[in-house]
Order: C-alpha cells, then structure tokens, then sequence
C-alpha cells in the first residue's frame, strides 16, 4: 500500500514524531521523579542514623562501665522460641 498523497505522509511523520517526543519526554520524566524519589529517602534515612548514633552516644555516655556490663548481659541472653500455629505461617 503506497500513500500518494503528501498530506498523509506529513500527518503519519508528524505523529510519529509526536509519539517520539511524547515517549522520550514521559521516560526522562519518569528517572526524573524516580532519582528525586530515591535522594530524598536516603537523605531522610541518613538524618535517622544520625539520630540513632547520637541517641546512643548519650546513653553510653551516661552509663559506667560497670553499668554497660550489667545491661549488654541482659539483653543478649536467649529468648524463648514462640510455638507455631499451624496454618498462620
């Protein structure tokens, strides 16, 4: 099927070049948002480890030796197993 007439080659190259734009523009678009995205949670991560270090630097920090040795014990020791319900898994 041969197209003779110009005006429909210029409007299926037009379109196609439209579809073009349109797809390049909408990919782009979508690693755009997606690296903001990604930056903005690791940012928001970062900030909560810094909370976490600093909160644990004062606990240590308040504690005596003698008093890290007593707690660490304590939190190590080993938890008893939960049973499984069958069927909950």
């Amino acid at each position: 099927m041969r197209f003779r007439s110009i005006r429909i080659r210029l409007t299926a190259w037009y379109l196609a070049m439209l579809v073009l734009g349109l797809g390049v523009f909408g990919v782009g678009s979508w690693y755009a948002m997606r690296a903001s995205v990604f930056h903005t949670i690791d940012e928001e991560l970062e900030d909560r480890i810094r909370g976490v270090e600093k909160f644990m630097q004062i606990q240590i920090a308040s504690l005596s030796p003698i008093e890290i040795r007593e707690r660490v014990p304590g939190t190590l020791r080993a938890r008893p197993r939960r049973r499984s319900v069958p069927g909950l898994q």
